[in-house]
């Protein structure tokens, strides 16, 4: 089972049989004589031996179902005796065309890692898959530095500079310090101040790295006099040694890495590097991103199996169904290779990712591109198949209204039928939505340090409040804050969860920022939302960067921070936060999921989102705040039917009484809120804001919190707090002033 010599692989025997004789269908499919197909399991593999033959022969079907489940899983399949097949198929009718196929294992391999391990890939007709249908694989090489990948990353490099609009700029912004990798000695690089040596320099490439537990080479106030006079490449690790050959090939004279360029020993020359961040990379002519190493001692380049990079096209030759020329495509291809990498998940990355023009990512089986206008890979060098796309491509895409068309294509309807005002609310939509994406991607990574998580995000937030032209408060937007306090956490503890939410002590943000919380967070996604009405007035928010206390001359306040208030004027109703342990069949074994609910005036609890697990007790005494009342998206347009939103929350310890941290949030429908007197007290309280407009906070609102954001309240020990509303008044309904931090 070779690949031909257009780069495609050819189906193993197993797999080949899903397209032959008679068409099976699951559950639900639509046969071609428009009768409901039963459920249909079919065996594949019939041991596991066969399948690792077959994977070992270029199928590329069973390649992807292997790189799925991982060589550590089959090193304990290995030892597992069965009599039943290895692995099944299920083929089902896409909606618009075309087929999915999934793969399963075998139950027994299944109870060997405690969940279902499986295999989605998408088989699509020519007319509606977009991508090519030959590539050089056959002749890619057995590594990342052969000479076809070294071919196809300066087509792709020459290509982004010469045709690239939205890559280009005229900026000749420098970083402080750059690395000169001048050949006049091969084995020696130089540090230099480009303040004093800036003639000359008129681009230059940066790094991104895991730094791992390896110890590397760094700049410290010690060194700084030794780099300058030059640094021995055999001193540097093996990612720096590579990357500086990858710079040199592309003709980049000077190369940014952080370790060897920021003075690691120093707080201030540290804090003033990372403000500077944006700029480093925006401006950076390529940033090199070893995106498959865990540390600096891995490399950048790869040895591999060029099988990995083959096409998959099936002719089909069923005998009860039409028969065409498919594309077999797995589209969490870019999600594996790319978003699920080693670099990807750190946190500083993001920013390092989407900042710079364009990115050369060495991968484990390939080199991928990323730029404003282009994301390919070796096995779709002319780009991403449309079907490819989704939350984790196009990352790069900073732009409201090219983000909207590359995702959705929504813009481009508009034409020129609408006016300038409705133009730009449009693209100000937009970029809300790219920013909660951001959120969504950024906050599941990872962090050696709490702390960092709003500092690795400043880049990002200074590039879009250049485009937003509002206030930035701990990761919120003035404009629309009350919306944007309506995020939430995904993940429940349970052993399977990847992403357990958590709220560090020094987390370095407010109850009320998304960024005081580790693991995965959505927004509420508001932007679509119609009929808001508004249940509280946001009377100041106070945030007090760390870069803004006395004696610091930088007042970065996208960056790291001491603290945050926001006061609000609202309602608040009691209620008791419940924890749930259930354990669900899941087939031959049970799975324990937790759910959580608040309760209020004893009446049947609704689900609730908890900011993190409870783990020490099973109620929580808490207040609900409600926010937010919009109209329920719907098909049916003549639907009124209401969603509620609210806060959780719990009384702060350690401050005076009317002081809450968040704990959670609420959401529902009127239906699902039908038996609760929450869905009451939000109806009674409704018109608490009349100066909250439709679109998270009219004109009224916006010009009350400018006058209002910066009223300092006091800080520390024995400090003078303002008196805020009766608490017993505000918690039995009427209006009240309190404060969540």
């Amino acid at each position: 089972m070779p690949i031909d010599s257009n780069g495609r692989g050819m189906l193993c025997e197993a797999c080949q049989k899903i397209f032959r004789g008679r068409q099976i269908l699951s559950a639900g499919s639509t046969t071609s004589d428009n009768q409901t197909s039963q459920w249909n399991s079919q065996a594949h593999q019939p041991s596991l031996q066969s399948f690792l033959k077959a994977s070992d022969l270029g199928c590329p079907v069973c390649y992807e179902f292997r790189s799925s489940i991982g060589e550590a899983r089959l090193e304990i399949f290995a030892g597992l005796s069965t009599s039943n097949e290895f692995s099944y198929w299920v083929l089902e009718r896409r909606e618009g065309g075309g087929y999915d196929l999934n793969l399963a294992l075998d139950d027994d391999y299944d109870e060997l890692i405690e969940y279902r391990l499986s295999l989605d890939l998408e088989v699509l007709p020519p007319n509606i898959y977009d991508g090519p249908t030959e590539n050089n694989s056959l002749f890619a090489g057995g590594s990342t530095d052969s000479d076809a990948a070294w071919a196809q990353a300066f087509r792709w490099y020459q290509a982004c500079l010469s045709m690239h609009t939205a890559c280009n700029s005229s900026s000749h912004y420098l970083p402080s310090r750059l690395l000169s990798l001048s050949e006049d000695d091969p084995g020696v690089i130089r540090l230099v101040a480009t303040k004093v040596e800036r003639k000359g320099i008129y681009c230059y490439a940066t790094l991104s790295h895991c730094w791992g537990d390896a110890n590397i080479l760094k700049l410290q106030s010690s060194t700084l006099d030794a780099f300058q006079q030059g640094i021995s490449l055999s001193l540097l690790p093996k990612t720096f040694v590579e990357a500086i050959a990858v710079s040199r090939r592309f003709s980049i004279p000077y190369l940014w890495i952080d370790s060897l360029c920021i003075i690691q020993d120093s707080v201030a020359d540290w804090r003033a590097e990372a403000a500077s961040m944006e700029d480093v990379y925006s401006n950076s002519r390529l940033n090199i991103m070893a995106t498959a190493s865990r540390n600096s001692h891995e490399g950048l380049f790869r040895s591999r199996d060029p099988k990995h990079l083959a096409l998959c096209i099936v002719e089909s030759q069923w005998t009860d169904a039409a028969n065409d020329r498919f594309s077999i495509v797995q589209d969490e291809m870019w999600r594996t290779e790319m978003t699920n990498a080693p670099l990807n998940q750190r946190g500083w990355v993001l920013q390092e990712r989407i900042l710079p023009p364009r990115a050369l990512h060495y991968g484990q089986h390939q080199l991928l591109w990323e730029c404003r206008e282009l994301d390919a890979c070796e096995k779709y060098p002319t780009g991403l198949p449309k079907s490819l796309r989704n939350i984790f491509t196009g990352v790069k895409i900073t732009d409201p209204e090219a983000y909207q068309r590359y995702h959705y294509g929504w813009y481009s309807r508009d034409g020129g039928s609408v006016g300038k005002g409705e133009r730009l609310k449009k693209l100000i939509d937009y970029a809300y939505m790219l920013w909660d994406r951001w959120i969504l991607v950024y906050s599941s990574m990872q962090f050696t340090r709490y702390s960092d998580r709003l500092i690795a995000f400043s880049g990002l937030a200074n590039r879009m409040r250049a485009i937003l032209q509002d206030e930035y408060h701990a990761g919120l937007w003035q404009t629309r804050f009350a919306d944007e306090l309506l995020w939430f956490t995904y993940g429940d503890g349970s052993i399977e969860d990847e992403f357990i939410p958590y709220r560090p002590p020094d987390g370095g943000a407010p109850s009320w920022s998304w960024a005081s919380v580790t693991g995965k967070v959505a927004t509420s996604s508001t932007v679509d939302f119609t009929g808001k009405a508004y249940h509280l007035d946001l009377k100041a928010v106070n945030v007090t960067p760390v870069s803004g206390r006395e004696g610091d001359d930088n007042n970065d306040d996208t960056g790291a921070i001491l603290d945050g208030q926001v006061r609000i004027r609202g309602f608040l109703k009691r209620g008791t936060l419940l924890k749930n342990v259930y354990h669900m069949p899941e087939e031959d074994y049970e799975a324990p999921a937790t759910v959580y609910s608040v309760e209020v005036d004893g009446i049947e609890p609704v689900i609730a989102f908890v900011d993190e697990p409870m783990v020490n007790w099973d109620t929580m005494k808490i207040v609900v705040l409600p926010v937010l009342t919009n109209l329920k998206d719907s098909d049916d347009l003549d639907s009124k039917e209401e969603r509620l939103h609210a806060l959780l929350l719990r009384r702060q310890a350690g401050l005076p009484k009317g002081f809450y941290a968040r704990v959670g949030y609420v959401s529902g429908t009127e239906k699902e809120f039908s038996s609760s007197q929450l869905r009451d007290f939000f109806h009674d309280h409704q018109t608490a804001t009349s100066t909250q407009g439709k679109e998270g906070g009219g004109t009224g609102f916006r010009n009350a919190l400018r006058k209002l954001v910066w009223a300092k309240e006091p800080r520390g020990s024995g400090a003078s707090w303002p008196k805020l509303g009766d608490e017993k008044l505000y918690l039995s309904g009427a209006h009240g002033e309190f404060i969540i931090v």
